[in-house]
């Protein structure tokens, strides 16, 4: 009887998931972007009866290229692996789930795809366990953050050629990808000048020395684009050494990645816009997963087309988004509305918006 009772116990007090994941986080646990995707995915996971075992790889493609080498040597073989690949390790990882019979889902296009399309090809074609892929139009954000900007910058100078800097992360896709998306909006306006783009590491602490560098130079400065809301914090930082710079005023900053922090800045008025959003796309992939489970073609061959949207924030609609950023209150989402096997819809109605939605009801 005493047995028999403790196993019962073993039994009701441990839950068990229909799917095991392993999630690869690209940076490590403290890093806030990726703790709001963490949050994010988690809830997903709680409403999706899915487990997820989250694994880090510091930010080094290396470190990310042994974590995945570890994974068909696990003594739960994962039923899926969800993961942000490196350009530089991206063949090495796949060839090894593809080896172990793992289906894997990737995020985000860090890498150019355009120099290993030869390579890798498109989800299924080549790798058969390569189910899909989530990732966001950067360069469409892009256009977006630079005309809401420049919307910001002419309010108070309408007559006004305005000049603008840029401030970039590295040589990575992601990174480009957003330059490209500010640089061919300002180019098609014929209107404005980009003074320079100055790469800064993804790096708050480069972002205000360089901007003191130039600024110096060019102190005639209306806009300053920049490809991450860190980067913005710390030129945002850097222009409380000029007394003649008031933030927007006659200085417009803005960021991507909606960091609680950019949050707080602009309402302060310190900072005048940020593009996010994408921390969803965690919960993306386990939503497309678990239809996929549930027999639902959601994993199309060949697909090349984002599956994230993008939005903007600014003093005007901030307080809509402020409660997706309590994982509490994200909890209290039921994911399973987003599902295509829960309800009769062909595409997924999943973003920011939706979410904000749901959490008003």
């Amino acid at each position: 009887m005493r047995f028999c009772l403790f196993a019962l116990l073993l039994i009701t007090s441990f839950p068990s998931f229909a799917l095991n994941i392993v999630f690869v986080c690209p940076t490590d646990e403290k890093e806030p972007f990726w703790k709001y995707v963490r949050a994010a995915t988690t809830a997903a996971a709680e409403d999706l009866d899915i487990q997820v075992n989250y694994l880090y790889s510091h930010s080094y493609r290396i470190i990310q290229s042994e974590v995945i080498e570890t994974i068909p040597t696990m003594e739960t073989k994962p039923d899926y692996v969800v993961f942000m690949p490196y350009g530089g390790s991206i063949v090495k990882s796949f060839n090894i789930l593809e080896k172990a019979k793992i289906p894997f889902v990737t995020m985000e296009r860090v890498f150019d795809w355009q120099a290993l399309e030869e390579v890798i090809a498109l989800p299924r074609q080549k790798y058969q366990y390569w189910l899909g892929e989530i990732y966001h139009d950067n360069i469409k954000a892009s256009h977006e953050l630079t005309q809401a900007l420049i919307d910001a910058a002419q309010s108070k100078k309408p007559e006004k050629s305005l000049n603008l800097i840029g401030f970039n992360g590295d040589y990575y896709s992601e990174s480009l990808d957003r330059a490209k998306g500010f640089k061919k909006h300002i180019f098609s306006q014929n209107k404005h000048n980009i003074i320079r783009i100055i790469p800064a590491q993804w790096s708050a602490e480069q972002a205000q020395e360089k901007f003191g560098i130039i600024y110096n130079k060019h102190n005639d400065i209306d806009i300053v684009w920049s490809a991450s809301d860190k980067m913005a914090l710390g030129i945002i930082e850097a222009t409380s050494a000029y007394s003649n710079i008031e933030l927007n005023q006659n200085m417009f900053i803005g960021g991507f990645d909606w960091l609680p922090s950019a949050l707080k800045a602009i309402e302060k008025d310190q900072m005048t816009a940020s593009v996010g959003g994408h921390f969803l796309q965690g919960a993306l992939s386990l939503l497309k997963i678990y239809d996929h489970e549930k027999g639902q073609p959601v994993f199309i061959k060949g697909d090349n087309k984002p599956h994230i949207q993008m939005s903007l924030i600014n003093k005007d609609n901030i307080s809509d988004y402020q409660r997706l950023f309590q994982p509490e209150d994200l909890k209290k989402v039921d994911f399973k509305q987003f599902s295509l096997y829960h309800n009769e819809q062909k595409a997924y109605q999943f973003n920011a918006d939706m979410i904000v939605k749901a959490l008003s009801y």
